[in-house]
């Protein structure tokens, strides 16, 4: 296949990510992906939105592999590709795939793609749609658009987009919605490149960009932008209920601890300061008398005993 550059394979061994993992140690534990990794939140740990660095997540350098990228359907020349450059005889590879953000290309010289990007085959509006595969579950703040380029010397582009998104295929995709629950409409309203801020960033694996409106065809060039999250934030237990704590909750790393005031110690079991559990109860759930390293007594004096050489005559207490 000379001349002709190529990022698919025939055979692939999926890396193991996590042998030189980049995911907090305290916060995460890494999990590999077939061609990814996540960083899962250890108990204690909640995900967030925040990450770095943020860059562009590969629709425009191939990062995202073509199997990642599936359409509605596409319009005859305009299909989504890999980035062959020149194929020689295109019918002895019917494997060959096209992608969104594509190069021209050429059979003998011959150019086989009309335009510079992908457009869908569906006149009604709403119904084209690209979803990309992250792989694994991915921060997405943001995405760009430009305008496609016609064979007829025209241009399309995609007006109005919305974005949906799931971790699971076969799940129902959910909508980006304002906070009223109308789903957001991305508007793009002049033939440029346009740059568009999530005003919340998502965590999902897929995304689909959904075109509701556009000008000359249902087309679209695209790139994500968004990072891959490495920590995880510190859950503060005593915000709520006070951690279940009787009196003191002390918050740490992924963990907290009940403490008692000066004259009380935590309950521990049956005989702690002579308290004893109720019947039924266990000391481990909410409503029970006293709860186990959450429940605080008093402080009991140890019993009195007789001095050496000496007799105790009373323990009755003024």
């Amino acid at each position: 296949m000379s001349g002709v550059t190529s990022n698919l394979s025939f055979a692939s061994v999926d890396i193991n990510e996590c042998t030189s993992s980049q995911c907090d140690l305290a916060s995460t534990e890494c999990i590999n992906n077939p061609g990814a990794f996540t960083c899962k939140c250890k108990s204690g740990f909640a995900p967030t939105m925040e990450c770095r660095p943020i860059g562009d997540l590969g629709l425009i350098n191939g990062g995202i592999p073509d199997e990642s990228i599936t359409v509605s359907s596409s319009e005859n020349g305009y299909t989504k590709t890999v980035g062959y450059t020149d194929v020689p005889i295109l019918s002895e590879y019917p494997f060959f795939l096209f992608i969104i953000l594509n190069t021209h290309i050429f059979s003998k010289g011959i150019r086989l793609n009309n335009g510079d990007g992908w457009c869908g085959n569906n006149i009604e509006r709403g119904t084209n749609w690209v979803t990309i595969d992250m792989k694994a579950p991915t921060i997405i703040r943001g995405f760009r658009t430009q305008v496609v380029a016609r064979i007829d010397g025209n241009i399309a582009y995609a007006s109005a987009v919305r974005i949906q998104y799931t971790n699971d295929l076969t799940d129902v995709f959910i909508d980006y919605k304002n906070p009223d629950g109308t789903p957001v409409e991305f508007r793009m309203a002049e033939a440029t490149l346009s740059i568009l801020n999530l005003p919340m960033p998502i965590e999902a694996r897929y995304v689909r960009f959904r075109i509701q409106d556009y000008v000359g065809a249902p087309c679209i060039k695209l790139e994500i932008v968004g990072c891959t999250r490495l920590e995880c934030a510190d859950i503060n237990e005593c915000v709520i209920r006070n951690g279940g704590c009787h009196q003191k909750c002390i918050n740490s790393p992924g963990s907290y601890s009940c403490m008692c005031n000066t004259g009380y110690e935590l309950y521990k079991g049956n005989g702690t300061a002579g308290f004893n559990l109720a019947k039924g109860e266990t000391g481990e759930r909410d409503g029970d008398l006293y709860q186990r390293n959450k429940t605080c007594v008093p402080v009991m004096c140890p019993l009195l005993t007789a001095p050496e050489n000496g007799k105790l005559l009373s323990t009755k207490v003024k």
